[in-house]
C-alpha cells in the first residue's frame, strides 16, 4: 500500500525578477551580467537579477533577459543556513528548493520533484549579497515541449530583506540506495511520539518511490533491529519505474535490517538504515536491498 501523498510544493509566492540593471560582473565565472548560464547549449546572460530574503532560511533569486534568448530563471530555496551545496527538485520542508524557468516565446519549465533535478552551490552569503553556481534540468509545463538543460550557471546578486537564522528543527534530508538505484527524497517528514507508546517514524517520497520507516519503543539514540514482533519496527518501500503499486517490506519472513539513530535531540533525529525487503504485493518481485541516511527536523 502506498503512503499518503506528502505535499511536494507548498504555495510559495512567485516573486518576479525586477529592479535595475546589475550588469557589473563579479560572480564566479561570470563574463557579463549578474547571472549567466548555458541553456540547452546556448549562452544566456541576464540583463537584471534580484535576490530577496523572504524569511528564515528562505531565498528567492530571479534572473531575466529581455532579448533572445529571453528566459527568466526563478529559484525558490528553503532552509538555507549558509554557504554550501543544496539540492534542486525538492519541496519546501527539505534543504534546497526548486526552479521555474519561463520564456514569453518558448514556454515554461520547472524542476521535477525527483529530489535530484540539479544543485545550487552558494559560495557567498552575506546580509547584502549572494553568489554561487548552479546546474539543473527542468521538465516542460503544459503547452511546452522538451526539457530545459541548464549548465555552467553562475550568479552574483545583491540581497535585500533579512534572511534570519534557520530554526534548529527546520529542513529534512533522506537519501538511499534502493536495489542499486539512488533515491533522494523530494519531500519527507519525521514524527516522534512520546508518552506510554513512544515511537519514531519517517515518510519520504519522490516521483518514483515512497518510503516509510516505523520504529516502536524508541526514546533515544541506538541501533534498532527490524522486527515484525513487538516492538514492531519496519521499513516499507513502494513504487518503481513503470509500477507505482509494487511494494516491499521488512515485515514478512526473509525481511531483515536495522536502523541506527546517532542523534536523538529535541530538534533533530539523525541516523542510517539498512535492510533486505521482501515483496508485499502490487507486482513486486525479488528481494530489495536498501541502505540510506536521514536527517530529520522534529516538528
Amino acid at each position: 500500500m502506498r503512503l499518503p501523498a506528502l505535499a511536494l510544493i507548498a504555495g510559495l509566492p512567485f516573486i518576479a525578477a525586477c529592479g535595475g540593471d546589475n550588469a557589473t560582473p563579479s560572480g564566479p565565472g561570470n563574463t557579463a551580467g549578474p547571472m549567466s548560464a548555458a541553456i540547452n547549449g546556448t549562452q544566456w546572460t541576464a540583463n537584471s537579477a534580484t535576490a530577496v530574503a523572504a524569511g528564515p532560511g528562505l531565498l528567492v533569486i530571479n534572473g531575466t533577459r529581455l532579448s533572445a534568448p529571453n528566459y527568466t530563471l526563478s529559484f525558490t530555496l528553503s532552509n538555507i543556513g549558509g554557504v554550501g551545496v543544496y539540492t534542486l527538485g525538492v519541496g519546501v520542508n527539505m534543504f534546497g528548493g526548486s526552479v521555474v524557468a519561463s520564456s514569453p516565446t518558448l514556454g515554461g519549465w520547472s524542476t521535477p520533484q525527483t529530489g535530484a533535478a540539479g544543485e545550487i552551490n552558494i559560495t557567498t552569503l552575506t546580509s547584502a549579497r549572494v553568489a554561487g553556481t548552479f546546474t539543473f534540468t527542468a521538465t516542460p509545463q503544459a503547452g511546452t515541449t522538451g526539457n530545459l538543460v541548464v549548465t555552467t550557471g553562475t550568479f552574483d546578486v545583491p540581497l535585500t530583506g533579512t534572511l534570519g537564522a534557520v530554526p534548529a528543527n527546520a529542513g529534512n534530508k533522506v537519501t538511499a540506495t534502493i536495489g542499486g538505484v539512488a533515491f533522494n527524497a523530494a519531500a519527507a517528514t519525521g514524527l516522534v511520539n512520546s508518552g506510554s507508546s513512544p515511537s519514531f517514524s519517517i515518510a519520504a517520497l519522490n516521483l518514483d518511490r515512497n518510503m516509510s520507516i516505523a520504529l516502536a519503543n524508541v526514546t533515544t539514540a541506538g541501533t534498532y533491529a527490524l522486527s515484525a514482533a513487538t516492538p514492531v519496527r519496519s521499513i516499507q518501500i513502494s513504487g518503481m519505474p513503470g509500477n507505482l503499486a509494487a511494494t516491499w517490506g521488512s515485515q514478512l519472513a526473509g525481511g531483515s535490517g536495522s536502523v541506527t539513530i546517532t542523534t536523538f535531540s529535541l530538534s533533530r533525529v539523525i541516523g542510517t538504515f539498512t535492510g533486505t525487503l521482501v515483496p508485499l504485493g502490487g507486482g513486486a518481485t525479488g528481494n530489495l536491498a536498501v541502505t540510506g541516511t536521514f536527517d530529520m527536523g522534529r516538528p
